[in-house]
């Protein structure tokens, strides 16, 4: 990629829905195959569940950056111990959200448009109550995170979930976590 900018993390590999079928058919979970309707997946995370979303190909890199992920209601507290217990992961392992760009100055001090969730921000005071899952009060995050931030334009899909008919049933930030 000389002289250029990185556009597209999406460079990983893609599958088709007959090999996703497969590979959860091949594991203990219980899934519903949902395709592209995503009230039906705003009403699952609103009634609690996680769910888990793929499209396209893959992210470069550890990070969950919309084509792979597990998504949540980051209001509910005990969401951030539910997922990382579903991950793997150490029960102190912080979450990021997710939210439109446009939403960034009502959850963060001083945030900044980014792609590619690399930079962490302050939470505005305000937020430890609404987004419980993934405001951390531990001396190292600090009610710091890092966020991704979404664009209906660059991210029509996944974005959609935050549409205002839906935004009344899910909190505007929602928990996109690395399938990994």
């Amino acid at each position: 990629m000389r002289g250029g900018r990185l556009r597209s993390v999406y460079l990983g590999p893609e599958y088709s829905d007959e090999e996703v079928r497969g590979a959860i058919e091949a594991s203990k979970l219980r899934a519903k195959y949902v395709g592209d309707d995503v009230n039906e997946v705003a009403d699952l995370i609103a009634k609690g569940n996680v769910v888990t979303w793929y499209q396209g190909r893959s992210e470069l890199g550890p990070r969950a950056l919309g084509n792979r992920s597990i998504l949540a209601d980051p209001r509910d507290k005990e969401m951030w111990k539910r997922l990382n217990a579903i991950k793997g992961m150490e029960f102190w392992r912080p979450l990021a959200p997710s939210l439109l760009e446009e939403d960034k100055d009502e959850y963060f001090v001083d945030p900044v448009a980014h792609e590619f969730m690399i930079l962490m921000f302050r939470f505005r005071d305000s937020m430890s109550g609404r987004i419980p899952a993934v405001y951390h009060e531990c001396s190292i995050w600090n009610g710091k995170c890092q966020v991704l931030l979404r664009d209906l334009q660059r991210d029509p899909t996944p974005s959609e979930l935050w549409h205002p008919r839906r935004r009344r049933r899910l909190a505007p930030a929602l928990l996109p976590q690395a399938d990994r």
